[in-house]
């Protein structure tokens, strides 16, 4: 899987994540959790779009991605719902392809 397919499978993952989240909202629990996702979601989104309209990237955009995901997958760890999981583990396997990327890029 390339890059772009990491990040859109992340975003996707994220807001499935959030929408079953905000579900759970009415009735009072991952209310730490939802605005937070929905973000983590954006940044892989407009990670992708940048990288596939911009031959100059800011390279520091992975980085910047690469933080987001692996704050999205320290807060959805902390959950024991299955989405909760599953975009736990597809936030880190992103963070982990944006920082390999980020240092092909730069060395």
């Amino acid at each position: 899987m390339d890059l772009n397919q990491t990040l859109a499978l992340c975003a996707s993952v994220c807001e499935d994540c959030a929408a079953v989240g905000f579900s759970r909202i009415q009735y009072g629990t991952l209310k730490k959790w939802w605005p937070t996702d929905r973000d983590y979601a954006d940044v892989c989104s407009l990670t992708a779009k940048v990288l596939m309209l911009s031959s100059e990237l800011d390279y520091t955009r992975l980085l910047n991605c690469e933080k987001a995901c692996r704050m999205c997958a320290e807060v959805c760890s902390g959950y024991d719902q299955e989405h909760c999981r599953i975009c736990a583990k597809v936030c880190l396997r992103c963070a982990d392809i944006c920082r390999s990327y980020y240092q092909k890029l730069t060395h």
